[in-house]
């Protein structure tokens, strides 16, 4: 916390895991505050060709599989999101934008 202070830093984060109840408490003991929560989500099976199509194929998606790192190029894209669930952590993966 005092390297925080010298350095100016106006605000830290953390994250743990809801189970990881001794690094909550921890981090708490230190001024860390939980404020927000986040649900993680994953497929591991093949994702359904037609997933993204209207029951009328109106044209309204169009699909393209790249590489983990195109999804930092989209508009809405959080370049400050937690660690879990940026680009960088995409193990084995591909991209569908």
């Amino acid at each position: 916390m005092d390297l925080y202070k010298k350095e100016g830093v106006d605000m830290a984060s953390l994250e743990a895991f809801r189970v990881n109840q001794r690094a909550i408490q921890l981090y708490s003991e230190y001024g860390y505050q939980t404020v927000d929560h986040l649900l993680f989500l994953e497929k591991r099976d093949a994702l359904d060709l037609t997933a993204f199509m209207a029951e009328e194929n109106t044209g309204q998606y169009t699909i393209k599989h790249g590489i983990p790192q195109d999804v930092s190029q989209l508009p809405f894209y959080n370049h400050r999101a937690p660690w879990q669930v940026r680009w960088e952590c995409i193990r084995s993966g591909e991209s569908i934008t």
